[in-house]
């Protein structure tokens, strides 16, 4: 028990870089801060924030996300299991090592191993994910049991495609244009 204790006060990520202002609960964030599983981050408007993970994976926040990091487990140096929460918002990951990592949305849950890519979940509780390089599988959120959640449509993403997830249902795997790419990136960019 005092194992489990320790892991799950153990530091997940530290604030790589901050434009702006987030906040951990009521506390505001600064460069070198810790976030642990279990905290919720808040940027607030025009802030980004960059979190580099002890596995060596980073993501970064766009202005007005709200994630919430619900595991990130280390079997020694290698991550076990890493599940984020991204409520509100725009988040970009680079995904390095084994193990699991996922974001769940309002609509949508994705599942990555090594790859990089963008989340976002806008007021209409909508998901859209942009695949950037690797692999990763997207499928509609349930507040079901796992075995009805493997049962549902799975819409797998590699290179530079994208899918639209609301209501239950993910789109296809189809190529962003130009401009939407454009301006997921920018707002990520400079952290």
């Amino acid at each position: 028990m005092a194992w489990a204790t320790a892991a799950a006060n153990a530091p997940a990520c530290e604030v790589a870089a901050l434009i702006g202002q987030a906040k951990l609960g009521e506390t505001a964030l600064k460069v070198g801060a810790t976030v642990r599983a279990g905290d919720e981050i808040q940027t607030l408007a025009d802030s980004r924030l960059r979190l580099k993970c002890v596995d060596g994976s980073s993501l970064v926040m766009a202005a007005n996300s709200r994630l919430r990091i619900d595991a990130f487990e280390m079997n020694g140096a290698q991550r076990g299991d890493a599940r984020f929460h991204l409520q509100l918002g725009l988040i970009g990951q680079k995904v390095s090592g084994g193990g699991g990592w996922s974001v769940r949305t309002p609509s949508a849950v994705t599942a990555v191993r090594g790859t990089e890519f963008a989340v976002e979940v806008g007021a209409d509780a909508a998901t859209a994910v942009l695949m950037q390089s690797g692999n990763v599988d997207v499928r509609p959120a349930t507040a079901q049991s796992r075995s009805l959640a493997a049962m549902l449509p799975l819409v797998a993403l590699a290179g530079t495609l994208g899918t639209e997830c609301r209501d239950g249902k993910c789109s296809a795997a189809a190529p962003w244009g130009e401009k939407r790419v454009k301006a997921v990136l920018d707002r990520l960019s400079g952290v």
